[in-house]
């Protein structure tokens, strides 16, 4: 045991290094399970799997997904449910960590322990979020800063987004420019500082529901949302500028706090199975079972 845990040991991190560095939906892992053969494990690496008929096709030997909910999805699309094993994304194991006991960001608070920070999760306008809906999100959240004198807001840009053209919008929503962090700003120290979060439909809201943080989500239409969690008790949605400052204020208040608690529990447990900090060792897990069966038949 002492010789061959160095290797899983190692294997673990390049897992978790893989899945964390995908931008795609899925993170696809090759493993030789003999002289002629190599299995295929597609390993979920983002929460954007929503009931459509879009998930269905599974081409892998395996697939390695997050929860229940994405296994029933793809099971009702025509995936053999055999195929199909519940891991937990490994790319949000380090969450656990922060969610365990990170500290707040130092100076969040200066001078007032009563202090509220808002953060701002923003994506680039395309097809399914508008610079409109984008600017009314942020005025929002502005507005609530004017209506709540403790409530601080920053602004943390996606990494695709043109952080000129980002400062002009908040300038344009009643912010200050200032409030636009560096895209160098570490995210999950910003969330774990955080006291409520603001985003449209980012999986960025899915890790902040991760660290208990309370989450608004700018819904400015009716019908599904683009992510099954902006539709979920997990968080609170919003429909205009002025309800996001309203939302913000139930949140400041405290009288959400439990129910908001209550819907995370209710959403990681059917979407989340690496809410214990294990999809990684359960991905390996399943790496290693792959390479032992005979021809690595799925």
């Amino acid at each position: 045991l002492t010789e061959v845990w160095p290797v899983i040991s190692a294997i673990c991190c390049c897992v978790k290094g893989l899945c964390s560095g995908s931008s795609g939906t899925f993170t696809w892992l090759r493993t030789a399970v003999s002289q002629s053969r190599c299995a295929t494990l597609a390993v979920e690496s983002h929460d954007m799997i929503w009931d459509s008929p879009l998930f269905g096709r599974l081409t892998a030997d395996r697939m390695a997904v997050s929860g229940e909910y994405t296994a029933e999805i793809y099971a009702r699309g025509g995936a053999p449910k055999e195929r199909l094993v519940v891991t937990g994304q490994p790319s949000l194991d380090r969450l656990v960590e922060y969610r365990r006991g990170a500290a707040r960001l130092p100076g969040k608070a200066a001078g007032a322990d009563d202090s509220l920070l808002l953060v701002v999760i923003t994506q680039p306008p395309d097809v399914a979020l508008t610079e409109e809906t984008r600017r009314d999100m942020l005025a929002g959240a502005f507005l609530a800063a004017a209506q709540i004198p403790r409530l601080r807001v920053v602004v943390k840009p996606h990494p695709r987004e043109s952080l000129s053209d980002l400062k002009l919008t908040v300038a344009l929503a009643g912010g200050a420019p200032e409030a636009v962090l560096s895209k160098r700003a570490e995210l999950y120290s910003l969330l774990a500082a955080c006291d409520v979060v603001l985003t449209a439909f980012s999986t960025v809201g899915v890790e902040a529901l991760y660290l208990g943080r309370p989450v608004i989500c700018y819904k400015p239409y009716d019908g599904p949302a683009v992510l099954p969690y902006v539709d979920s008790r997990a968080v609170l949605c919003a429909k205009s500028p002025e309800e996001v400052a309203a939302r913000v204020e139930e949140v400041a208040d405290g009288a959400v706090l439990a129910s908001l608690a209550e819907g995370r529990r209710e959403y990681i447990a059917r979407h989340e199975c690496a809410a214990d900090g294990g999809g990684t060792r359960r991905v390996v897990s399943l790496l290693l079972a792959m390479m032992k069966e005979p021809g690595g038949e799925g």
